[in-house]
């Protein structure tokens, strides 16, 4: 039970450090997206700007302006609800370090890794303490079972006892000494003996069935973890190529509307485009 207890301690640690890394890395998330929501904000302002002059000299429409004055909103609203999580990314932090986490130092190098999903459950199933904190407690139990089986035996005792009596008024003084062989065969306990020993058996085995029970969700956990880090390399070279394209695209259709070739709809759909991949790729990194 103790060797039980130390591998239930070692996996809450695991847990502790695991959720302090989630923790930082979400506070990054949210600083990057703040970043790139201050962007648009700034971006959104010098399309508005753009929409005025234009206006001013009769190139675009009253709607023009007034779409761009809606992105600059949306913008705006969209850059409070990022600092809004940024605050709650920042309390959790608090929470699971114990102090505000200041000037982030960006984002850590990945450890090495499994080269398969094999590979990776194989090695969760030798080294987490929750399975081996799980066999220690079988084994425990297992032994009560022989604890309460030998309850329907008999029992054996020997005991020993040797003293001296001395009185204070006289020299008197006598030694005595008893040795004193028990044994001791139940005969009748209306049962409770050999339920106990069902109940210890019923318990065994239960404890058994939750052994399975964690390395099985280790083994989930292992391959959802790894798809989920395939998933995302994935989509992260896709992100990165759609950054790429859409910024591209939106300076093409930002110059081909100064010239009228493109409507202020055109930008503005451009301009969603490209912030909607730069979020995805912060995401997916």
């Amino acid at each position: 039970t103790v060797l039980s207890t130390r591998q239930s301690l070692i996996d809450i640690e695991q847990q502790v450090l695991f959720r302090a890394a989630t923790a930082y890395l979400s506070v990054l998330l949210q600083e990057e997206t703040v970043q790139i929501r201050q962007n648009n904000v700034d971006l959104s302002s010098e399309e508005l700007r753009a929409s005025n002059d234009r206006f001013e000299v009769g190139e675009v429409t009253r709607t023009d302006v007034a779409l761009s004055e809606a992105q600059l909103a949306s913008s705006r609203a969209d850059l409070a609800d990022a600092k809004g999580d940024l605050s709650t990314a920042q309390a959790e932090y608090v929470n699971a370090v114990g102090k505000l986490p200041g000037r982030t130092a960006g984002q850590p190098g990945l450890p090495n890794l499994p080269r398969s999903q094999s590979e990776a459950i194989s090695l969760a199933q030798r080294n987490p303490p929750a399975i081996l904190s799980a066999q220690h407690q079988v084994r425990a139990l297992d032994l009560i079972v022989q604890q309460q089986r030998a309850n329907l035996g008999p029992n054996v005792s020997l005991n020993a006892d040797a003293g001296v009596t001395q009185r204070y008024d006289n020299d008197d003084y006598i030694n005595d000494a008893t040795v004193s062989l028990n044994f001791n065969q139940p005969i009748y306990a209306g049962g409770r003996l050999a339920a106990n020993v069902r109940r210890a058996m019923a318990t065994r085995d239960s404890s058994r069935a939750n052994l399975l029970n964690v390395q099985k969700n280790i083994t989930q956990g292992v391959t959802d973890a790894f798809v989920r880090f395939q998933t995302a390399t994935a989509s992260l070279t896709a992100s990165t190529e759609r950054v790429r394209a859409s910024q591209v695209a939106f300076d093409g259709i930002r110059e081909e509307a100064t010239l009228g070739a493109r409507t202020t709809l055109d930008v503005l759909t451009a301009q969603q485009d490209l912030l909607d991949a730069q979020l995805a790729e912060v995401a997916s990194r």
